[in-house]
């Protein structure tokens, strides 16, 4: 019963997420989101010691055609733990940096802030994005010298917990934000 309670919860969660989703989308939505047209994610998919799952290769997919779009994207993409959400992500972040912008990630967490920035500054470093961590416990000149980095564009993709909504947090070009919840 407990197992059969939790499920509902959860279901209910997602359907009224999914439900304000759907009726922001019937509103008029304008066209000012920024165009990502710069696509060629090869070049990160080839460092990976696996291939994308049909799903994932999928989801880049749709991402990247919503990213081509002047309207603001709106996306959920639901899996469990291990089923590729990261590197779905990491694409649509690349997209957005090859196109001249920012991207950033939330975590909920500043273990898995930590883990995200680890993981997606080794792999995107490669491709000479440049990354950053931004997360509570730092002291204020450890924050300072984020913030300022990300104002100037001197960050590609910041990662971080609920301190990249804080003040003083700016882009120079902002273009995608992907929020990580459990």
């Amino acid at each position: 019963a407990l197992a059969a309670a939790k499920k509902r919860l959860i279901y209910n969660e997602f359907f009224l997420f999914s439900l304000s989703l759907a009726l922001q989308g019937k509103k008029k939505r304008e066209g000012n989101a920024v165009i990502c047209s710069k696509q060629n994610i090869s070049p990160l998919l080839s460092q990976l010691p696996y291939e994308l799952t049909a799903a994932q290769k999928r989801c880049v997919s749709e991402i990247a055609a919503d990213m081509k779009k002047d309207v603001p994207m709106r996306r959920m993409l639901i899996g469990d733990v291990g089923s590729g959400k990261t590197i779905v992500a990491a694409s649509a972040m690349l997209i957005a940096v090859m196109s001249g912008r920012q991207a950033a990630l939330m975590a909920p967490t500043e273990i898995l802030a930590a883990q995200h920035y680890g993981d997606l500054s080794e792999l995107l470093g490669k491709l000479g994005v440049r990354c950053a961590l931004l997360v509570g416990s730092m002291t204020a000149a450890q924050k300072k010298k984020v913030h300022n980095a990300a104002a100037t564009g001197e960050i590609d993709v910041l990662i971080g917990t609920q301190a990249l909504i804080s003040d003083g947090v700016e882009f120079a070009s902002p273009g995608l934000v992907v929020a990580d919840e459990q």
